[in-house]
């Protein structure tokens, strides 16, 4: 059984990677992390890892929009700490040019919730636009009717799904979406992180 990658580890505040190292390995993007750990994974990254291993990926690493810990993401602070998020951008960048990981392929995960909060919308454009140079492929699991790539929540799995059926992966068109995406946040006035204004 692969060991549990988690940075940082002991940190029950954030966390902006968990993963298992494999030879081929899809890179995941959520929403913001919950319990999973070095120790322990939790039932989100658990559903994260059966859509891996459902579509032949013996490895998987789990990013998300913003790096601090919650059951709920609608429950975060309204407020973004400007440090961290850049923090989880950086680190978002760093894992994708992994040289050993030699990541191709990308789950996207992070459904509605990113509603709830002004900054994960920037977030996913500020991804978008670190992972565009890759030429890497966008993937979801399903697509929600607002057109969001579907969060592997184990509500929405237990739902949906049978423990016996296979979650495959159907191609999902990122550039689009993004461009959709970048509209939106121009139309909103005074959008700025760290006092950065978004363009």
């Amino acid at each position: 059984m692969n060991e549990i990658y988690c940075l940082p580890k002991n940190d029950a505040e954030k966390r902006f990677v968990i993963g298992k190292k494999g030879k081929r390995n899809l890179l995941c993007v959520g929403l913001n992390p919950n319990t999973a750990d070095e120790i322990k994974l939790d039932a989100t990254s658990e559903n994260f890892e059966r859509i891996a291993n459902d579509n032949g990926f013996d490895g998987w690493c789990l990013v998300n929009l913003y790096p601090t810990r919650n059951p709920k993401g609608k429950n975060l602070s309204n407020v973004v700490d400007d440090k961290l998020f850049w923090e989880n951008i950086n680190q978002i960048d760093t894992i994708s040019c992994s040289s050993e990981l030699k990541f191709s392929d990308v789950l996207l995960g992070w459904g509605d919730d990113i509603n709830e909060k002004l900054y994960f919308k920037i977030s996913i454009y500020q991804i978008y636009d670190r992972l565009k140079k890759l030429n890497l492929n966008y993937y979801s699991y399903r697509v929600n009717n607002s057109g969001n790539p579907s969060h592997p929540s184990p509500m929405v799995i237990n739902t949906k799904f049978k423990r016996t059926d296979k979650l495959m992966l159907s191609e999902f068109d990122f550039d689009s979406y993004a461009k959709k995406l970048k509209a939106e946040l121009k139309m909103m006035s005074n959008i700025s992180i760290e006092e950065k204004e978004f363009v």
